[in-house]
């Protein structure tokens, strides 16, 4: 197990201390952006002078954390060993040497994406914290909201699969399981990239997640989409909470709810 709580940690286990992970030196965060960014690119190669430079300047941005230096490899994947637009990606951006650095990184990757791949990233944040999500039926909920577009060449199951492969690809998401055809069966989403979802989707006001019965209220009933994290005890029985969220909600998660009473007719619960 891992935990940024050093007690969580200790409480594993009080015979064996923790293993602390350190953050990495420069030489192998270099190696980490340059495995990442040029993965083609055979271990014995030498990396082009020209991009070797930019990869310097870029690695040391991250401060040796490795959930920076995989979301900026995966940004830079996608720039095809451009030198001008690996010099875009070091000036155009604001760099900070605390946490916020971090989220820098990980928010340049979500500027980075296509129109069409932000609304299925910002959907992530439907599900909790360490949610071992299933590729099928985030497909089915993709497609149900209306996020995967008709092509002749493609049926939309195949184009949400090409969109899940891309979030992989940009190291947004983690494969938990996958099959012995190369498809993504389930996985995961590291918590950063969860809170930079929750927080795209809550400025926009795409989505908006309740992490306890008292989040909800007469405040919030115009917004579409909702996502309700919370157990509710069988003495904590509330038959009329759901109808705070409204009219206008057409897309509704529950999770770990022991008792629900729903009451509108005319939403729809993906």
């Amino acid at each position: 197990m891992t935990s940024r709580i050093i007690d969580v940690a200790k409480s594993a286990d009080s015979e064996i201390p923790p293993y602390e992970l350190y953050f990495l030196d420069s030489k192998k965060s270099l190696d980490l952006l340059l495995k990442k960014a040029l993965p083609n690119k055979k271990p014995d190669e030498e990396c082009p002078s020209n991009l070797l430079d930019l990869a310097n300047q870029l690695s040391k941005k991250c401060k040796g954390l490795p959930l920076a230096l995989t979301v900026l490899g995966g940004v830079l994947l996608k720039k095809r060993g451009d030198d001008h637009e690996w010099e875009r990606v070091l000036h155009t951006f604001d760099w900070y040497s605390d946490c916020k650095g971090c989220m820098d990184v990980l928010a340049m990757s979500y500027q980075d994406m296509p129109y069409y791949l932000k609304a299925c990233f910002m959907y992530l944040a439907f599900f909790p914290e360490d949610y071992e999500i299933s590729a099928t039926d985030l497909i089915r909920r993709w497609i149900a909201e209306g996020f995967i577009p008709y092509k002749e060449a493609a049926t939309k199951e195949k184009m949400a699969e090409r969109y899940l492969d891309e979030l992989f690809e940009r190291s947004i998401i983690q494969v938990s399981r996958g099959s012995t055809y190369g498809l993504i069966k389930s996985f995961t989403v590291h918590d950063l990239l969860r809170d930079l979802a929750m927080h795209e989707a809550r400025q926009q006001n795409f989505l908006t997640v309740f992490a306890q019965a008292s989040d909800v209220d007469q405040s919030i009933r115009e917004i579409r989409r909702a996502s309700l994290q919370y157990h509710v005890q069988p003495q904590q029985k509330d038959p009329q909470f759901m109808e705070y969220l409204g009219p206008n909600i057409r897309s509704l998660l529950l999770f770990g709810l022991g008792y629900i009473c729903y009451r509108n007719p005319d939403a729809q619960v993906l």
